[in-house]
């Protein structure tokens, strides 16, 4: 059975509101859809948005709970003190999101809500917590009907492959002629802009289609940031079809000073999170088949110089309890690890030091470390060779259009921003000028900066869903290259001592890499990478490399550079997924330090939304913004 919801009210003010209405008996019907009108030209449109929710009280209202009603008058009852557990349940087994608190939804205007058979207003309720979470669903739903020429969102209440459910497939007129084409089916079937074949996507575009040889005026997709996340995306989405044309915008082809290639180069499957751990579970097959992945007809990628040994957590009697958790959850996930105690620790690594600690989870496969270059040009020539696009030029800011405002009943509309334009800096003969690039999607891999262009699309900026801004910051990090010729020898994991310093082997003559995430009282200035204090070392890490490791009292400092963390602020970790007010503008920033060892997984995740408007492989849903607007973090513990 099939049900749509009119529960989601946008206002000019950008605030979100529940809407109920007069209660009237609830009567079953087979389907309902939704029918929007678009002010473009007075067309109707009808969007099928299914239901995962099942009636809970055979027919009457019993007065109590939440009322929302459908177009045509039926109501839909969610009473207050229901057990959802098996639903729940299951919907967490089938990918649905239902982490959200509805007592957040004060801040966007929620009203006239009917709880226990008076108004809620504004105030939170405790006996509506239960169902919050179909609230958002609707409220989420919504929010993604952003272009009458682009797509409809797959309502995320509806499984795979369900004709009937509302799956975001393009409904029929009378003549029986699609009205709203995926935008998905538009790419694959044409993959790149042309002016009589493209007609969804011509619409799109107010300006008449142009062919420019020298500047790529309009594309499909925009990615800004050609790192490891930009460009695992281009990749993936180039296998999904190699005929879309993407584009990817990079300001620095050198990335002398990108976070991908200042990086260590580790990845590990030790993580507090699920979503983590799968993530570099793929990232995992996909390093050790990168010859394969990579290799472009007869030419072979670099050599990614994999390096397999696992990671060492360390504990103090403080932090065993959080291992043992994370060793647990791990372990239900598939990860190859082991818990050792002082003394086998003392064993399996003769030259440790185990002063102080109480416990230490050893990685035993599927772990290491590579060469973060070979990475990225691997992926880089790959998507060339498929078509992609690099572009080098800055990205300024964008250009918006309001959509005309979706009448879904005589009271309740929907008002959407959609970016248009990208505004780009380049360089020409003529000096430096500022272009537009054209899409239907923007897909900001932009990390330690992704703030700075998130400002210019006024997010952060407003009021109800644009006043949250992009919770991240840029963190300057110091990595320095030791050489110690009594050090750990070729059995040296990638070790993480309780205090946060680190070290592991860098190839095979007596050199390591070290470096620690200062407390936050000594972050470091990170207008810029251009300075590297040894200072710190001295001072800070030196101290306790020796106590940790005696070989390593006599060392010598041969390097050391900087680098930025993309820092969310907010929970350390990634935020990916579509700006719920620009629907179109979709991010994937925030790792905290684990995007190069993540950047596969998380291209094939935006990938797949950019072409299914779902997760078809590893459900990174809770990684969306929803959780930012929410203050809802999900909390990583295994930041380095």
């Amino acid at each position: 059975m099939t049900k749509s919801f009119l529960c989601l009210l946008v206002n000019s003010s950008n605030s979100m509101c529940v809407y109920s209405p007069e209660v009237k008996p609830y009567k079953k019907s087979s389907s309902h859809s939704l029918c929007s009108k678009h002010a473009r030209k007075g067309e109707k449109r009808r969007i099928n948005c299914g239901s995962r929710l099942e009636t809970v009280n055979s027919g009457h209202y019993c007065g109590k709970g939440v009322l929302i009603t459908t177009e045509d008058g039926i109501c839909e009852h969610f009473p207050s003190g229901s057990s959802y557990g098996e639903e729940v349940e299951r919907d967490k087994r089938n990918g649905f999101d239902v982490q959200y608190d509805v007592s957040s939804f004060a801040e966007f205007g929620l009203k006239n809500v009917i709880c226990d058979g008076k108004p809620l207003g504004t105030k939170y309720h405790p006996q509506i917590s239960d169902v919050c979470h179909e609230i958002m669903a609707v409220a989420r739903v919504f929010s993604r009907i952003s272009s009458s020429t682009s797509r409809c969102w797959r309502h995320f209440g509806s499984k795979s492959g369900d004709s009937n459910s509302g799956n975001g497939s393009s409904t029929i007129d009378k003549e029986g002629k699609p009205r709203m084409r995926a935008l998905k089916e538009m790419l694959n079937e044409k993959g790149e802009v042309v002016d009589s074949q493209l007609r969804a996507q011509k619409d799109f575009f107010s300006a008449p289609l142009k062919r420019d040889p020298n500047f790529p005026h309009y594309v499909d997709v925009v990615i800004i940031g050609g790192g490891a996340i930009g460009t695992a995306t281009a990749f993936h989405i180039k296998q999904i079809h190699s005929k879309v044309n993407v584009l990817v915008v990079e300001k620095d082809p050198t990335y002398a000073k990108a976070s991908t290639t200042l990086s260590v180069g580790g990845i590990r499957q030790q993580f507090s999170v699920p979503e983590n751990i799968m993530m570099s579970q793929y990232g995992y097959d996909f390093i050790r088949n990168f010859q394969r992945n990579c290799s472009c007809e007869d030419v072979q990628p670099p050599d990614i110089n994999f390096n397999p040994h696992g990671y060492v957590f360390a504990a103090t009697e403080a932090g065993a309890d959080t291992l043992r958790e994370n060793y647990i959850l791990q372990k239900d996930y598939g990860v190859k690890s082991t818990l050792l105690g002082p003394d086998d620790l003392q064993q399996r690594f003769p030259w440790m030091n185990v002063e102080g600690l109480a416990l230490a989870s050893v990685g035993t496969q599927g772990e290491g470390w590579f060469d973060p270059w070979a990475l990225l040009y691997g992926m880089k020539a790959k998507a060339s060779f498929l078509g992609t696009r690099y572009l080098e030029a800055e990205a300024i800011g964008f250009e918006f259009e309001e959509l005309d405002n979706y009448l879904l009943s005589e009271t309740v509309t929907v008002n959407f921003n959609r970016a248009t334009s990208l505004l780009v800096k380049v360089r020409t003969p003529e000096g430096e000028q500022v272009k537009p690039i054209r899409a239907p999607y923007y897909i900001l891999a932009t990390g330690a900066h992704s703030a700075d262009l998130a400002f210019a699309a006024q997010i952060g900026t407003g009021k109800g869903m644009l006043r949250h801004k992009l919770p991240i910051e840029p963190r300057k990090r110091y990595v320095y290259t030791i050489h110690a010729p009594d050090g750990p020898g070729l059995d040296c994991p990638f070790f993480i001592d309780p205090s946060g310093m680190y070290f592991r082997r860098e190839g095979l003559g007596g050199v390591y890499l070290t470096g620690m995430s200062p407390a936050p009282e000594h972050e470091p200035d990170a207008s810029n990478l251009d300075s590297v204090d040894f200072s710190y070392f001295d001072e800070q890490i030196w101290p306790l490399l020796a106590h940790r490791v005696p070989g390593f009292e006599k060392l010598k400092v041969r390097s050391g550079w900087a680098g930025y963390y993309d820092y969310n602020i907010m929970d350390q970790n990634p935020i990916i997924g579509p700006h719920p007010y620009h629907p179109n503008i979709i991010f994937a920033s925030g790792f905290s330090g684990h995007g190069i060892q993540h950047s596969p997984a998380a291209g094939r995740g935006v990938a797949e939304l950019v072409f299914h408007g779902e997760y078809r492989s590893i459900n990174l849903g809770r990684f969306s913004y929803d959780r930012v607007m929410l203050n809802k973090p999900l909390q990583e513990v295994n930041v380095v």
